[in-house]
């Protein structure tokens, strides 16, 4: 059995809604694939294509409620990143609405995107209150464990 050693968890606030009205944050990902889960979350042990999906975050595009809903569950999947790809950040978070942005350089070979799904009712600053979608997470690691 593996083990899945993280060094950090980061929950990423650009900007924070009371109302749950769906995550304004931008996002891209140099990950052309991701490490698909089953009905409980477990990894199956594959791989899948992004392109073309709603898991398509190669080039920056709003998460919204529009793309989140073609989600069950919402996002927490694990990306491969793509070590043949030359840039400067390995993602990118930015929120449209003030021009806040905040970049990331991993060097482990996978990132977990979760946006917050489990949020329920959560008092953060200033008395906002965190809802389902209401953040989002980037964790850099390695391969989750799979069962399968």
């Amino acid at each position: 059995m593996g083990y899945n050693y993280t060094r950090s968890n980061s929950y990423t606030f650009l900007y924070m809604r009371s109302t749950p009205v769906g995550n304004p944050h931008s996002i891209q990902i140099w990950g052309s694939q991701i490490t698909p889960v089953d009905q409980t979350s477990i990894p199956t042990g594959e791989f899948m294509p992004v392109s073309g999906t709603p898991f398509d975050f190669l080039t920056e595009n709003r998460i919204g409620s529009t793309k989140i809903d073609q989600v069950p569950g919402g996002y927490d999947h694990n990306y491969m990143l793509d070590s043949s790809q030359v840039c400067d950040t390995w993602q990118k978070v930015s929120d449209p609405s003030s021009l806040r942005a905040l970049n990331i350089w991993a060097d482990a070979p996978g990132v977990q995107f979760y946006t917050g799904n489990f949020l329920h009712g959560i008092v953060g600053k200033r008395g906002a209150v965190c809802g389902k979608y209401s953040g989002l997470c980037l964790e850099t690691q390695g391969f989750p464990c799979s069962f399968y």
